[in-house]
């Protein structure tokens, strides 16, 4: 988790909400289901060899409206928060440490953007659908 995450969130006029957190775990079933993002992902990117400003233009480039209140779990810190998209996409580097956070984000229709310590991110369109399949 950023140091002074409830900090961060306050200055982008968010605040954290602790049900996040328990709707996530819910809705992916548990978080097992992340160890094969990568694999499953239809979009993906390595950002350890990546400015912020290329990372920020892929996360735009995802087919999700940048006005949508997206979901954003810090899962091994128990903390959630809800925020636009938008405001995800400008700041997502005050918000993902690389080598120490896995994030997970959901969006209204249920895709799902796995951001992992090990600096890759993994755009999942539809996870439930993902699952049938896999």
């Amino acid at each position: 988790m950023p140091p002074r995450l409830t900090a961060t969130l306050d200055s982008l006029g968010c605040r954290a909400v602790p049900e996040v957190h328990i709707v996530v775990g819910e809705y992916l079933g548990g978080y097992g289901v992340l160890d094969d993002a990568w694999e499953i992902a239809s979009a993906r990117l390595g950002v350890s060899d990546r400015t912020d400003d290329e990372v920020r233009a892929w996360l735009r480039s995802l087919p999700v409206d940048a006005d949508s209140v997206i979901r954003i779990d810090w899962a091994r810190d128990g903390i959630g928060a809800e925020l636009p998209f938008s405001v995800f996409a400008q700041h997502f580097d005050d918000l993902w440490y690389p080598s120490s956070d896995d994030v997970v984000v959901l969006t209204p229709d249920g895709a799902l953007l796995y951001l992992d310590h090990e600096e890759r991110f993994s755009f999942v369109p539809r996870l439930e659908e993902r699952r049938e399949v896999a």
